[in-house]
């Protein structure tokens, strides 16, 4: 982009000089713009670097030198996204520089969904398939913004829905449904060994909330809230402690579905 509006800098300065050069014989005028404006190109670096702060943008690196026989083969073999466009014949070398920094971007997998907005052909559902077998996850291509949003949405829909559960797992409500289906079990189950439950206490209300399919209806979903809680008993010859983890399931209305122990309590 940079390079775009310096080239176009260069371009509109010869115009505004030449449009201004029948003027220039008029005493006292004088009108001179630079092809090369050190200036503007500060004012550039400035603005990109403000921009890329205010929407979180990171300008991932070029490939590494270890790639240089896969970009040669690409263009050589004509696989995509190299892509010969009438007079252009070195986009399609671009976009194939483009696709292996992509590629080679250490940390894609950090990201959950990986979408790729452009008006290229040469991106097609080789490139996808390529991802997925290097990366082991999917990759969107869409070439305008609209579609983008519209992929983006689901996931934001996704979180308010996973938000609004969580808020209540972390919950007072559902601390003390855990605590009073706990304080009703007398034993806990350890191998082939029953020992009675002296005391307990909740360590982690919520360590994980993950949203599973019911088995039993196929039109909605359950979410299933594992906890942690330390349960403490006598084997008969001493005081000891473990750590449970408790599985909660509640369904689309927060309803209790089920609750179970590892290991058991009863």
């Amino acid at each position: 982009m940079k390079v775009r509006k310096l080239y176009f800098y260069s371009i509109e300065s010869s115009k505004v000089n030449s449009a201004y050069a029948p003027f220039s014989v008029l005493p006292k005028t004088s009108l001179e713009i630079p092809r090369k404006n050190p200036d503007y190109e500060m004012f550039l670096d400035k603005l990109v670097e403000s921009y890329l702060q205010k929407v979180s943008v990171e300008i991932i690196e070029y490939p590494p030198d270890n790639c240089f026989r896969n970009i040669i083969e690409r263009v050589i073999n004509r696989k995509k996204p190299f892509l010969v466009t009438g007079e252009h014949k070195d986009y399609g070398f671009k976009d194939v520089v483009i696709w292996e920094s992509i590629l080679n971007y250490k940390s894609v997998d950090d990201f959950s969904k990986v979408i790729i907005m452009t008006g290229d052909d040469g991106f097609d559902e080789s490139c996808i398939t390529e991802f997925k077998m290097k990366h082991g996850k999917y990759m969107f291509i869409f070439n305008n913004s609209k579609e983008a949003l519209s992929e983006l949405s689901k996931d934001y829909g996704m979180f308010l829905e996973e938000n609004e559960y969580l808020k209540f797992a972390r919950g007072e409500y559902f601390k003390d449904l855990l605590e009073t289906d706990i304080f009703e079990k007398e034993v806990i189950r350890i191998g082939d060994g029953e020992f009675t439950i002296q005391d307990y206490e909740v360590k982690e209300q919520c360590k994980d909330l993950e949203k599973i399919a019911d088995e039993n209806d196929d039109k909605n979903d359950l979410y299933m809230i594992t906890s942690l809680v330390i349960v403490y008993y006598n084997d008969g010859s001493s005081d000891k402690d473990i750590e449970v983890t408790s599985r909660t399931y509640i369904d689309d209305i927060k309803d209790l579905q089920l609750l179970e122990y590892e290991p058991e309590l009863i």
